[in-house]
């Protein structure tokens, strides 16, 4: 199946020579200091520019130099390793040079790479700095596709440029372009294609097959009429008849019904030409057929601007008014004008109609062999990619679904079984088990372990000490069932076995709080001023102490340098940091175990980085994660892991009730949280942005957890602007909190100072503390009792859970509260948005489209929080999310995954697992199946990209 990702940077099996000159060619996983993100992911200044340092001109120059020559490492005198080294060297000053250093850009053996991986690898550089091939110079973002050649032949017809397609202007083209930009759905650099768009499925189908009477429609509803159109005129509404619009009246046997376009009075002019053409005809009269919502008006049903189509013209093909019509994301031009549904739909449709044979068929390579189609009852890839788009019915709909469904199991299982394969072959470095620096550990902890905690720790250990294939193995349990526990032992016995140890973080707050815990844990100084980034402790079983080092992009030059220094000599033990470990100057050869936090999910060529680190074998690697359903299936279908479960909390833990507040309400919760505190107790106040100069809302994951299908339809300004952690702080000290002590917490915070607040809450010295989710792990206050979260909907459920797990730790009762919008209040802000929107003149259709779609991603976002409400279990909110979110998030990559059901196609799992085995028994690297070996490359790519 072709598949909507960026193309593999390796192309067979992973090798131990194949590590020396590997780099990471994903995501960017933190934006420079200075900069921010575009929604194309590429890096700004605040200024507005791209990162344009002279440095950065001259790796751009040097880049086009290199693709001019062929990429034959001739452009700087010397080779292009020494340049890159200076590049290194001169990071720490540049934002755009620092960030390429921390994802490993710059530390590629340049002259190790033969030239299909140079190319590779300065193409990633080119879009991380937002460029693309041929190089030109940076216009204004959105960049439009670059102009086609007007003459030039073209074979393929999915390789038909997109602006070529009749139904498609210039700036309709440039919208598409950034829409499957920010849907990562680009497989190549340039314009996209004809091939492109017959992926971009639609969000879901509406049916139109019915057709109802007049005197039967039901207001409220979507429904379809066919009448005569008896009457059509411009009229003016709205205050002072600033509003032009088209207005009709069209009947059947049955009655009549108003009809009104606001905002489109060319309509008009459309349908009065259809009026006269049949003047003279036998009927007299057109017949017109219209979809969309009916609406009372002074008691009297009206259609408010529905789809149309007039029986018998040129145009009337059903498109819009006929069968299941598709809804596709809508895409925004350069001056914020979205392109109306009706338009996409005939986008997608001269796309497919374009790629037909004489015989109807679309011409699409289908990489399945017929025998393992025919095995499994599939459609061809042809017939799925067709009906996914236009179904003939509701079971044709789920056959094709299926089949792209089963495409994607199968490229995973196989991904798999390569892997699998190469890890067969390697043996693990030995590790003692349960050593007794480990058993010291566990005797000096505060707690009894759990029996699931034992347990795991017994499969783990049993796994580093048999001396067979590395450990590769996922621990999964709710929030506050101690997996961090667990996870330090096992670096402990790495330790204690006399190598190292890393636990690798997907940011750099999350890395801080891992390391603030460890060192609780291990008994470390509470405080180091002359050290902040490393410490060392004693613990009994060992000799000598264990030293124990945080490493992240912010890490200064100085405490850098040593900390390379001691983790090259071997006299770091310890290392805790983000994907700046991966970086090739940071030198671990004793790596014997990694661990992964619960949001990290290792790619397949992170773990090859890691893997050439370590100079004594393959190290073993242990990921954790919070949320085991679906992401789980997911990450254990892509990596082949063993799974550990803990499911039971430990002893002592409270029920939390947790409680949606209204925001009419949301001064009644502020009270009570003042009232715990003049009952001794402490509250969390947890805010998803730091100020209103932070648009990456501190991590949150904003674009899928906070919002269904539909937000491709709806812009940023239809979601309620979220309130900001240190304007709340100011507000609520001087306010309702004026008499309790408050502390703030946010991540642009230096590491000494978040680290003496948190201590300053952990001691009680501060009754509330504002926060962003900086919190969400490494905090144990036994005393708090409160968590209240502003704006929920900007966080995914997982997340919530996480936060709310903050609490309930104690003796005492607990509350989570959700301050957020009501249904009401939602309406009405929405409502007044949308009349404001009228009055200054734009386009109804567009308003009206904008407006739905805003009330059902609200009416989604509370459904969310309704699960988050009425659970507690952290493996039924999982479930329950993936159910609310629909299945286009199941592998975290929105392109892939939009196949897949909830977890119910399990027949297909294990169909694709069974015809994956046999395929590489025959052909274990595909190499007759290049089809194939194109769609596991695509996804290993996608998914890796995915991940960083």
């Amino acid at each position: 199946m072709r598949s909507s990702t960026i193309a593999s940077s390796t192309r067979t099996s992973p090798t131990p020579s194949s590590t020396t000159a590997s780099w990471t060619p994903s995501s960017a996983r933190r934006t420079p200091a200075g900069c921010k993100r575009s929604s194309k992911g590429t890096v700004t200044t605040k200024r507005g520019g791209r990162a344009g340092s002279s440095q950065v001109r001259a790796l751009r120059n040097i880049l086009d130099m290199e693709a001019a020559n062929g990429f034959r490492n001739k452009a700087v005198a010397g080779g292009l390793d020494r340049f890159l080294e200076t590049l290194r060297g001169q990071a720490g000053a540049d934002p755009a040079l620092r960030s390429l250093d921390e994802r490993g850009l710059l530390s590629v053996a340049y002259a190790e790479l033969d030239a299909a991986r140079r190319e590779r690898w300065a193409d990633e550089i080119r879009r991380f700095l937002g460029e693309s091939r041929p190089t030109a110079r940076p216009t204004k973002r959105p960049t439009p596709p670059p102009e086609p050649p007007p003459s030039q032949p073209v074979g393929n017809p999915l390789d038909v440029p997109l602006s070529a397609l009749r139904s498609v202007n210039r700036p309709q083209a440039t919208a598409i372009h950034n829409l499957l930009i920010r849907r990562r759905m680009l497989t190549h650099t340039g314009e996209p294609t004809v091939g492109d768009m017959l992926y971009l499925f639609p969000l879901r189908h509406v049916d139109r097959r019915e057709r109802t009477a007049v005197a039967r429609l039901r207001a409220g509803e979507e429904q379809t009429i066919e009448a005569v159109l008896w009457d059509a005129y411009e009229v003016r509404l709205g205050r002072g008849g600033r509003i032009r619009a088209t207005e009709a009246v069209v009947g059947d046997d049955t009655g009549n019904i108003r009809v009104i376009w606001w905002g489109n009075p060319w309509i008009a002019q459309q349908l009065r030409k259809a009026i006269a053409a049949t003047a003279h005809t036998p009927s007299g009269v057109p017949r017109i057929v219209l979809s969309g919502k009916v609406t009372l008006f002074k008691g009297k049903r009206q259609m408010e601007s529905p789809e149309w189509e007039l029986k018998g013209s040129a145009n009337a093909s059903g498109l819009h008014t006929a069968g299941l019509v598709p809804f596709y994301p809508s895409a925004a031009t350069t001056k914020g004008k979205r392109i109306p549904p009706r338009r996409m739909r005939e986008i997608v449709r001269e796309a497919l109609d374009s790629t037909k044979n004489s015989g109807g068929s679309l011409r699409i390579p289908d990489p399945l062999p017929d025998a393992v189609r025919e095995d499994v009852g599939l459609l061809t890839l042809s017939e799925a990619v067709e009906q996914a788009h236009y179904p003939d019915s509701e079971d044709a709909k789920e056959q094709a679904r299926r089949r792209l469904a089963f495409d994607e199991f199968l490229a995973i299982q196989l991904r798999v079984g390569m892997e699998r394969n190469y890890t067969s072959t390697q043996e693990g470095i030995v590790l003692p088990f349960f050593p007794p620096m480990v058993k010291s550990f566990i005797a000096s902890l505060p707690f009894v372990l759990t029996q699931g905690q034992r347990d795991t720790l017994d499969e783990a250990m049993q796994d580093v000490s048999s001396g067979g294939r590395p450990m590769s193995r996922l621990l999964q349990g709710d929030v506050g069932s101690g997996k961090t526990v667990v996870a330090v032992a096992m670096l402990l016995a790495a330790v204690a076995g006399g190598y190292q140890s890393a636990m690798m973080a997907p940011t750099e707050v999350l890395a801080e709080q891992h390391f603030f815990n460890l060192r609780r844990l291990l008994g470390g100084p509470e405080h180091s001023l002359e050290n902040p980034d490393w410490f060392s402790a004693v613990l009994e079983g060992r000799g000598e102490p264990v030293t124990v080092a945080l490493l992240t992009g912010s890490t200064r030059a100085a405490p850098r340098r040593e900390i390379l220094r001691m983790a090259e000599d071997g006299s770091l033990d310890l290392i805790i940091g983000t994907h700046a470990l991966i970086q090739r100057q940071v030198a671990l050869p004793n790596l014997a175990l990694a661990v992964g936090d619960e949001q990290h999910r290792f790619g397949v060529l992170q773990r090859d980085a890691l893997r050439g680190k370590s100079a004594v074998g393959e190290p073993h690697l242990l990921l954790m994660s919070a949320t085991p359903i679906p992401r789980t299936l997911a990450l254990t279908l892509y990596a082949g892991l063993e799974i550990s479960t803990i499911r039971e909390l430990p002893a002592g833990r409270q029920a939390i009730l947790t409680r949606s507040v209204d925001l009419a309400r949301a001064s009644d919760a502020e009270n009570y949280l003042l009232a715990q505190v003049r009952e001794g107790r402490q509250c969390f106040v947890v805010y998803p942005r730091i100020d209103d100069a932070d648009d990456r809302y501190n991590g949150v994951d904003d674009d899928d957890d906070a919002t269904d299908e539909d937000s491709d339809l709806v812009p940023e300004s239809a979601s309620l602007p979220p309130l900001t952690a240190v304007a709340e702080y100011e507000r609520l000290r001087s306010t309702t909190l004026a008499d309790a002590r408050v502390g703030l917490l946010h991540g642009r915070m230096p590491l000494p100072e978040k680290q003496a607040v948190m201590d300053a809450f952990r001691s009680g010295d501060l009754d509330v503390l504002v926060s962003t989710p900086v919190i969400e792990v490494g905090i144990d206050v036994p005393n708090a009792t409160v968590m209240m979260v502003q704006s929920p909907t900007r966080f995914g459920l997982a997340q919530l859970h996480q936060l709310r797990g903050r609490v309930g730790r104690g003796a005492h009762r607990s509350y989570c509260f959700l301050v957020s919008e009501s249904e009401d209040e939602t309406f009405q802000r929405l409502s007044e948005a949308r009349q404001r929107r009228v009055a200054n003149g734009d386009d109804w259709r567009e308003v009206e489209q904008w407006f739905r779609a805003a009330l059902t991603q609200a009416e989604s976002s509370r459904n969310r929080l309704r699960v988050f409400v009425d659970n507690s279990d952290g493996f039924k909110i999982a479930e329950e999310d993936h159910k609310t979110r629909g299945r286009g998030d199941f592998f975290g990559t929105r392109q892939s995954g939009r196949a897949l059901d909830d977890l119910g196609d399990r027949d297909l799992l294990d169909a694709s697992r069974e015809h994956a085995g046999r395929i590489l028994d025959a052909d274990p690297e595909l190499r007759t199946l290049s089809g194939l070996r194109d769609a596991v490359d695509r996804l290993t790519a996608a998914v890796t990209d995915e991940m960083a």
